[in-house]
């Protein structure tokens, strides 16, 4: 799924593949944020934060809410989110 947020343009199509991430990342079992962030989900997520001009405020509310999702109890995760500088996009 991560490919195909990253192949399209479209975005009705990559908010609705956002969506599905939003309830994925609800989890609270480490395991399943631990394969997201592997898949390269929090750097598909800051791109898209990054790039605000060509994503909706919506998109960019569901990139905050996964990213906060994936980090939430997940030292790991916050360890990459530092790392790839979250902090100071945000």
């Amino acid at each position: 799924m991560t490919k195909f947020l990253t192949n399209t343009n479209d975005s009705e199509r990559r908010e609705k593949c956002l969506k599905a991430f939003a309830n994925i990342s609800l989890y609270d079992e480490e395991e399943y944020k631990l394969k997201l962030s592997d898949e390269g989900m929090i750097d598909i997520l800051l791109v898209f934060l990054q790039n605000e001009n060509d994503n909706s405020l919506e998109i960019r509310e569901l990139c905050f809410t996964i990213l906060s999702n994936l980090c939430k109890n997940c030292a790991k995760n916050k360890k990459i989110f530092r790392k790839k500088n979250g902090i100071e996009l945000i």
